[in-house]
């Protein structure tokens, strides 16, 4: 069978239901409000609950962390911080802003930013990567009002990037639950944006905050109105219910290009879509050999897995080119990509052959877990996934479940093979938190869900964690990943998605952030 008949089932348009037509219940643009249609439904306004990227992506409006990336996503630049210093090789220095004020008056002082990063751990949730961060921090010296002294428990040269994502809150904010934030009692930030209205999974709306410290935001109300169905989204859009939406659905992109009214936008996102593969333990919940053992364990299995999968016809012909085929985690163009790992050739002969000399020249029984309604594309692309893995000989079967659940599965390590996205900037982001052994009291495999643990592995990722000469951190990332993907195949990379965005032209103009963070200050009037 050719790739282009084996995928046009899941390559095809999709009809647009309801386009053009007044959306009910989606209240129109007006009095210079902004209206955003997203995908992304944020579970929480507490800043310290939760990595999931529903929630953080929006969040940022309201919240700001001491520094951030340039839109670029090139360099760290200064927010809540004015400056920093490295005092020796476990201190920092960090001098904050004069004048900034939080949404209730009060003013930003150093008091509040020790707080915030004691509350991290208190808070946090199993899955949060924010624990992970702030593991690193040994103590936080308040020197006055505006100066502190982080001191790390050892040299960490990514002490700004672990800051990246901790937003600062009151400090008399420190024991207020995430009903507290979640009710406006304690969502108090020192953003642009202020709290409004906020209802869970549905809308977030916001505020112009009129004495922002920074350039004076844009819209006097911005909101966030979640629209899990793409159809609805694409139709809120060209009916003029919102300005602009995210996550355009892969199928409506040729549709939209041809509205004179809507701009397509682009975006290089900073996301990996792989796999987690349960290799440690001797039986799994979702695969099974002829003797009820785990087939995963056997590299020879997952390199299989790995070359048997067309990663150029999944991008050309599911995606509408809308992604990068990809051979490891690192997005291009960071440290510590390898030049030694490209991407997989489509080789299915060498992957039945490969299962052949692990004993499975007869298959095994095998169900990908993913979910539904996270990624452009991704339902589909996790079918077209598992009917290569059919061709195989693999019996296979597939199982989509929406993002809340696909989450707890993963942390309650209920699954066998798992298709999910993990957006990282730099290599130690995937290093430290999918790569590392798991240690939950050091910091290290936070997100090491599939058991991956090589100790050559663990010893070079603690090494890079510590090296301040780029040249010599470069090495050894590298290294890493090409003992971890290229040797154990500890994840089974396919793609770096293309963000997709649509724009009324006619009323607004978007420059995406390549962090992929949905601020409102990258929109601007017509």
């Amino acid at each position: 069978m050719e790739r282009r008949t084996f995928l046009k089932a899941f390559g095809g348009a999709v009809a647009l239901q309801g386009v053009g037509l007044p959306l009910t219940g989606m209240a129109a643009t007006a009095n210079g409000d902004l209206n955003w249609g997203t995908l992304l439904a944020p579970k929480t306004m507490d800043p310290h609950f939760s990595s999931v990227f529903a929630s953080v992506y929006t969040q940022c409006n309201v919240y700001e962390a001491l520094v951030r990336w340039n839109d670029s996503v090139t360099e760290i630049v200064p927010v809540l911080a004015e400056s920093w210093k490295v005092l020796d090789s476990t201190r920092w220095e960090f001098t904050l802003r004069e004048g900034v004020r939080f949404h209730d008056g009060t003013e930003l002082t150093a008091k509040d930013v020790a707080a915030s990063y004691e509350r991290v751990p208190r808070f946090s949730t199993q899955i949060n990567p924010f624990v992970s961060q702030t593991k690193g921090i040994k103590s936080i010296e308040v020197v006055d009002d505006r100066t502190l002294v982080f001191t790390t428990v050892a040299p960490n040269p990514d002490l700004l990037l672990n800051l990246l994502t901790i937003y600062i809150v009151p400090a008399r904010h420190l024991e207020s639950s995430t009903q507290d934030f979640d009710s406006g009692k304690a969502a108090i930030g020192t953003g642009p944006y202020k709290y409004a209205e906020f209802v869970p999974g549905e809308l977030m709306q916001l505020d112009r905050f009129e004495d922002y410290w920074g350039a004076r935001p844009e819209w006097p109300r911005a909101t966030y109105r979640v629209t899990p169905n793409d159809a609805a989204r694409t139709a809120a859009l060209l009916s003029g219910g919102v300005d602009l939406i995210d996550n355009v659905n892969i199928a409506d992109l040729p549709k939209l290009r041809e509205e004179s009214n809507v701009e397509v936008v682009e975006n290089n996102g900073i996301r990996a879509m792989f796999a987690f593969v349960d290799q440690d333990r001797e039986t799994s919940p979702f695969a099974a050999g002829p003797n009820g053992e785990n087939p995963l364990r056997d590299v020879r299995v997952r390199k299989a897995l790995s070359l048997g999968v067309d990663r150029a016809a999944i991008v050309d012909r599911i995606l509408n080119g809308s992604g990068v085929p990809s051979g490891q985690m690192a997005p291009p163009g960071r440290l510590g990509v390898s030049p030694l790992l490209g991407v997989p050739e489509y080789d299915p002969v060498a992957a039945k052959q490969l299962l052949k000399e692990a004993g499975y020249e007869d298959g095994f029984s095998l169900t990908l877990h993913g979910t539904a309604d996270s990624y452009p594309g991704g339902d589909r692309v996790a079918q077209a996934i598992a009917q290569y893995y059919s061709r195989l000989g693999i019996k296979m079967e597939v199982a989509l479940e929406v993002t809340s659940q696909t989450y707890g599965r993963l942390v309650r390590r209920e699954f066998s093979l798992m298709f999910i996205g993990f957006g990282g900037l730099d290599s130690m982001a995937y290093l430290r938190t999918l790569t590392h052994s798991a240690n939950k009291d050091a910091g290290w495999g936070a997100l090491n869900k599939g058991g991956y643990s090589n100790a050559e592995v663990d010893e070079l990722i603690e090494a890079a964690a510590v090296e301040f000469d780029r040249d010599k951190r470069e090495k050894l990332f590298q290294k890493a990943f090409e003992i971890s993907i290229g040797q154990d195949q500890a994840f089974i990379p396919y793609y770096n998605p293309i963000e997709n965005y649509a724009v009324r032209k006619d009323r607004v103009q978007f420059s995406p952030n390549a962090r992929g963070k949905l601020y409102f200050d990258l929109v601007r009037s017509a």
